[in-house]
């Protein structure tokens, strides 16, 4: 698969963030993480609540952790639309995790673990990138990165 489609990147996309990269490497950039904040609000760029949304339910995430058999360079997420006054009126979109250092979002449901894509999410993953001089070398390298551990 390549690698625009597993990272969940659109041609436009790399190449900004190729731009990114030169310009940045003359800035001296260094890479930092995304915050917890950051992964949630990938989280509400995913297709799925996108469309829960444009039904008038919001997003709520809620930390989840999987257990040691998964890694610690990714925030991991329940996520469920709210519909009501309680966020316990809604349904499970799903278990999720966003890497902290690519803003790659897994979907957890779909063995074994494939990343989300989508118009908003790209837009707002290339956004992040930019704040946190994520540039497409160290895309490359996360790129065959699971959202589980393989030991």
């Amino acid at each position: 698969m390549p690698i625009r489609a597993r990272l969940g990147i659109c041609a436009a996309s790399v190449l900004a963030l190729a731009r990114v990269d030169v310009a940045r490497a003359q800035a001296s950039c260094t890479a930092s993480p995304l915050s917890s904040a950051e992964a949630e609000q990938l989280l509400d760029a995913i297709p799925s609540a996108v469309a829960a949304a444009q039904r008038g339910a919001k997003l709520v995430a809620r930390d989840w952790n999987p257990g040691d058999s998964y890694r610690r360079d990714l925030f991991y997420f329940a996520a469920f639309y709210a519909t009501g006054l309680s966020d316990a009126d809604g349904g499970l979109l799903g278990y999720f995790a966003v890497n902290k250092l690519t803003g790659v979002v897994f979907d957890l449901s779909v063995p074994p673990g494939e990343s989300v894509t989508g118009a908003e999410l790209a837009g707002l993953q290339t956004t992040l990138r930019w704040k946190h001089c994520i540039g497409v070398r160290l895309l490359v390298e996360y790129e065959d990165t699971l959202p589980y551990s393989t030991d």
